[in-house]
């Protein structure tokens, strides 16, 4: 019994000695070095705008709200408080379309405020299948002649640091 109550006495100290990098699992349109808690969801619906001005763009396309070029909904789930899984649905908006994403993320140094540690890192991997049809144009990027022509890959080390209160900076080395 003393050992739960020195476990609950101490769990909050530990937990305020580590700092968050980001305040949410993306920066724009990358990763963070930030995980979800464990068994928190995150339903996720992004896209990106057509043009604001100009020919495709102004009053006619709402300023280009009305004219999105590649959309992402999907979700991502925390496993534990330090791994995180995905799954999203891409629509692209280049010659590349109808992508299924998966995703793992696994932080594993968490920056702290006595400077013992310095810096946040993450590994995040990603896989994506294309689903369009296949073309038999041998100059298309879908000319998918093989079942693994349809699958991409990529890595990532994400690095981070943050620098006081309101500045955080992160490198992010990949592997695609």
């Amino acid at each position: 019994m003393k050992k739960i109550l020195i476990i609950f006495i101490a769990l909050p100290f530990i937990l305020e000695g580590q700092i968050r990098t980001f305040k949410s699992t993306r920066v724009i349109n990358t990763h963070s070095v930030e995980t979800l808690q464990k068994r928190k969801l995150d339903i996720r619906i992004g896209h990106r705008f057509g043009d604001l001005l100009g020919n495709a763009g102004g009053w006619s396309t709402f300023y280009g709200l009305e004219s999105a070029r590649d959309i992402t909904i999907g979700a991502e789930y925390g496993l534990t408080d330090l791994i995180t899984i995905g799954l999203c649905r891409t629509k692209g908006g280049g010659p590349l379309r109808q992508n299924l994403n998966g995703n793992i993320k696994y932080r594993f140094l968490s920056q702290d405020k006595e400077g013992k540690m310095p810096l946040s890192m993450a590994f995040v991997g990603v896989s994506s299948v294309s689903t369009m049809s296949a073309s038999d144009n041998p100059e298309a990027l879908n000319n998918f002649t093989k079942t693994a022509h349809r699958f991409s890959y990529a890595a990532q080390l994400l690095l981070a640091r943050k620098f006081g209160d309101v500045i955080a900076l992160q490198i992010i080395p990949s592997y695609t």
